[in-house]
């Protein structure tokens, strides 16, 4: 089974896919229209005709087809997990560093990052230090819980 998002090969039975964090385990394939078959590399509806999926160009054929083929995700090397990002460095960025919105470029909020910046630009620093400040409380009292991409924040354990 492959991640529907980033077509990752998932074992059978993980809820999550280990690259993208994508939840593979409530994931159904589309309904087709008038199509019978999925494709068993990414799921898309394809014709029980087709020779090859129209979304991920897989071949669909004969066994000869199939046979040939090899999945780009079967000798790719396994990549990294992603990256859970600790809620106390971002609290501490957030508080030390938030003239330069630090925390919000550490937890992958780019664009928030630059309006940060300009306003802290245009208030000559005051204004990004006050929102670096609010920032670092909501970090602190669990008000943001994950970073930009939907990954829950490492807690602090004292």
């Amino acid at each position: 089974m492959n991640c529907p998002k980033c077509g990752m090969a998932v074992t059978p039975g993980t809820q999550f896919c280990p690259n993208c964090g994508e939840n593979v385990a409530a994931y159904t394939p589309p309904q087709s229209n008038g199509s019978s078959a999925f494709c068993p590399n990414c799921g898309a509806p394809v014709a029980s005709d087709a020779a090859a999926c129209g979304n991920c160009g897989m071949p669909l054929g004969g066994s000869a087809a199939q046979s040939s083929y090899t999945s780009p995700s079967s000798h790719a090397q396994p990549q990294n997990p992603p990256v859970q990002r600790s809620r106390l460095i971002a609290a501490f960025l957030a508080l030390f560093f938030g003239v330069f919105a630090l925390e919000d470029f550490y937890l992958g909020e780019k664009t928030m990052g630059v309006v940060h910046l300009i306003v802290s630009i245009i208030t000559w620093g005051i204004g990004g230090a006050i929102w670096g400040f609010v920032n670092a409380i909501r970090l602190l009292t669990h008000s943001i819980n994950y970073d930009a991409n939907g990954i829950a924040l490492k807690d602090f354990n004292f």
